[in-house]
């Protein structure tokens, strides 16, 4: 199991780890940096459902922490390890969205630390 950096706050973000920014707005929108499926600083068990689970739960907290939601997602950018993963992915990610349907773009990536899948998101701010 890979274990991340141990700082981070509650809202899920690890920016104080990461050379980069987990949450940023900008003129009434929430871009979110790539987000895998971790937890306690560890890449969750149980595959891409589980991962793209977890994912959003992040997702949801970071967008929270700037006054969104999970409703106001305009865009995904998916990438997935294995295009066999597909269906496990798709099943969970549709239960994310029951309404409107944000657009996406699916690519194959050579991700890091055994990640099966990882989600970028912007959001418009509520």
């Amino acid at each position: 199991m890979i274990e991340l950096c141990s700082g981070g706050t509650s809202n899920g973000e690890d920016s104080a780890c990461h050379p980069f920014s987990s949450v940023r707005v900008a003129d009434g929108l929430v871009f979110l940096s790539g987000q895998g499926g971790w937890a306690d600083h560890k890449l969750v068990e149980g595959g891409v459902a589980a991962e793209t689970a977890q994912i959003f739960r992040r997702v949801g907290a970071l967008l929270e922490s700037v006054g969104a939601s999970l409703d106001d997602v305009v865009s995904c950018l998916v990438h997935l390890a294995v295009f066999d993963d597909y269906t496990a992915f798709e099943e969970e990610y549709a239960k994310h969205f029951p309404r409107e349907k944000p657009v996406r773009t699916i690519v194959r990536a050579d991700l890091p630390f055994g990640m099966h899948v990882e989600i970028t998101v912007i959001a418009k701010q509520a």
